[in-house]
């Protein structure tokens, strides 16, 4: 079987279970006989697809041409992360407290979000009989496995939490682009990122020095963020054998926060990238505005797709690194919904869009990086210069905290590390509350 499920309210068979997500209460509900092998149409959520000439679209119409009498239905969401995942979880709650409400069958997830939907119940376990996944890239794994609350302190396997609730889909590392007429060699510590930052705004006024994604209330503020504690050896969530997370604001984290206070105070990193999304940072770097930025994948394909609407820069001049420090892990994960009804087209639909045709496709199309061991390995796929970065940047990706309400874990960092910034006076009062708030928000302090 696919795993556990939990479905909509079903007549006489009411089961309850109090699982707190958000400060919402969801109900839990026996499953309908027979969903895992029944058939029929699926809604398939994701965010918007901006992908370059609409490559998941095009996957989703491919299924329909072949699958006539299962059809999926694409709803595309917002194309923010956030309020994306705002979306999902609204829907994902009305599905359990109202039969009949309209189901997500399959969800794609960004990976850090498995935890908090794992927790709430709204994913069906994913059983190796439906996938070998001795195929599948042992990071990408673990960003899809959780052992939820009642499960801590039990027997867990060699990845660190003892269930997976959802496929691998497209894995992702963070990237240094930078300008390889004004930076000789990219660098490779944060002291050397401010060096070689400072020398372009000294050379070339006209041209900031580094732009990440810092805007406000945003989860790639939250994303570069942590990449900064760990490039000075902080971790602020530090998780036991047990898989108990115990979060302290401890030195490297601190002096991090610090650091970034310090960067935009000096003017290497530009009060412009305060108010950056990824898709503002690259088309800066596009226009030749930032010599440095720190971007995903996905920007090398917009910024030398020849029918490009922002961006006049010449690719020649885009050279590609590895980040200074370790990247966050990225990408995205599809998860059966614990309301579909029909759990054979669902499954199956999951495993066309992580089977390696599929994947290939996307990642020469798209650049969104496999989460299949073959494809690496495949020689003729990584000729292109981020591709060969990326392969790189995954083998040392550093997942974010796995934790049920990593939503406000991500709204504290958000809050403490973004005001910082923009305010640049009070910092000490600032990493005070954020190491404050690390030991108090609910759902992070688990009894140990």
């Amino acid at each position: 079987m696919w795993g556990e499920r939990r479905g909509r309210t079903a007549p006489g068979g009411l089961l309850l279970c109090g699982l707190l997500l958000g400060g919402a209460l969801a109900g839990c509900a026996e499953p309908e006989a027979g969903w895992e092998e029944r058939s029929g149409p699926i809604v398939f959520a994701d965010s918007k697809d901006t992908s370059v000439d609409k490559q998941i679209t095009r996957l989703v119409e491919m299924w329909n041409r072949f699958n006539p009498d299962q059809p999926v239905s694409f709803q595309e969401q917002a194309s923010g992360s956030d309020a994306y995942r705002a979306q999902l979880i609204a829907h994902s709650q009305r599905s359990k407290r109202e039969e009949g409400a309209p189901c997500y069958d399959v969800m794609a997830m960004d990976v850090v979000w498995t935890a908090e939907f794992a927790e709430g119940g709204f994913l069906a376990e994913v059983s190796d009989r439906d996938l070998d996944l001795s195929e599948f890239r042992p990071e990408s794994l673990r960003a899809a496995r959780y052992a939820r609350s009642e499960e801590l302190g039990r027997a867990r396997d060699g990845a660190g939490a003892s269930r997976l609730w959802a496929v691998p889909w497209r894995a992702d590392a963070g990237l240094l682009y930078y300008r390889t007429d004004l930076v000789a060699e990219p660098p490779t510590s944060f002291a050397g990122l401010r060096e070689a930052a400072l020398a372009v705004s000294r050379r070339e006024p006209s041209v900031a020095g580094y732009a990440g994604q810092f805007r406000k209330a945003y989860e790639g503020l939250s994303v570069n963020a942590f990449e900064a504690m760990w490039a000075f050896e902080g971790d602020p969530v530090p998780v036991d054998a047990r898989g108990v997370p115990h979060p302290a604001l401890d030195a490297g984290s601190a002096t991090a926060v610090r650091s970034l206070v310090g960067a935009v105070r000096d003017g290497w990193l530009p009060r412009s990238t305060l108010d950056y999304d990824e898709d503002a940072s690259w088309q800066a770097f596009g226009r030749g505005e930032v010599a440095l930025m720190r971007n995903w994948p996905y920007a090398y394909a917009q910024l030398t797709a020849p029918d490009r609407a922002e961006g006049s820069l010449d690719p020649a001049l885009i050279g590609v690194a590895p980040l200074p420090w370790q990247s966050a892990l990225g990408g995205w994960n599809l998860g059966v919904s614990t309301c579909t009804r029909h759990g054979r087209t669902a499954r199956e639909f999951v495993r066309f869009l992580t089977d390696p045709a599929r994947q290939r496709t996307l990642l020469e199309q798209a650049g969104f990086a496999p989460t299949r061991t073959s494809l690496y390995e495949d020689g003729s796929l990584w000729t292109r210069p981020h591709l060969r970065v990326l392969r790189e940047a995954l083998d040392s990706a550093r997942p974010r905290p796995a934790v049920p309400n990593y939503d406000l874990l991500t709204r504290l960092v958000q809050e403490q590390v973004g005001e910082a910034m923009r305010d640049g006076r009070a910092v000490d009062a600032r990493v005070e509350a954020l190491a404050d708030g690390l030991t108090t928000l609910p759902g992070l302090v688990r009894p140990g």
